[in-house]
């Protein structure tokens, strides 16, 4: 049995490009968030920024993913999804939206202190 995923809304997400490259909402200046310099991750072509070395940010439509495994469900063979398509959910950052798998968002908060 397969699983269908529903399509994504027709609004246009507010934080985030749909895959046709529809316009960003205004990033924060990391330095009025108190992030510094050497933290930052900025691609060239678009000017967005992001945090975290194992982020990865879509090149052609420009939505940044918690990682590979995520970016993988994004775009299959070279074609972008719609995040919610690709059945991603959105986690608000300072620096925007970031696309993820669904899942406990306390779980590794909870793995590195110890806690079960």
């Amino acid at each position: 049995m397969t699983a269908s995923i529903n399509p994504a809304p027709k609004a246009a997400l507010p934080t985030q490009p749909s895959a046709s490259r529809t316009a960003f909402a205004p990033q924060p200046n990391p330095a009025t968030l108190g992030i510094r310099q050497e933290e930052i991750i900025r691609h060239g072509s678009c000017g967005r920024w992001w945090t975290g070395p194992t982020r990865n940010h879509c090149g052609q439509c420009h939505i940044t993913t918690s990682g590979l495994t995520a970016f993988d469900a994004h775009q299959r063979g070279g074609v972008c999804a719609h995040p919610q398509t690709a059945g991603l959910v959105a986690r608000e950052k300072p620096w925007g939206t970031m696309w993820a798998l669904p899942g406990d968002e306390d779980a590794l908060a909870r793995l590195k202190a110890g806690a079960r």
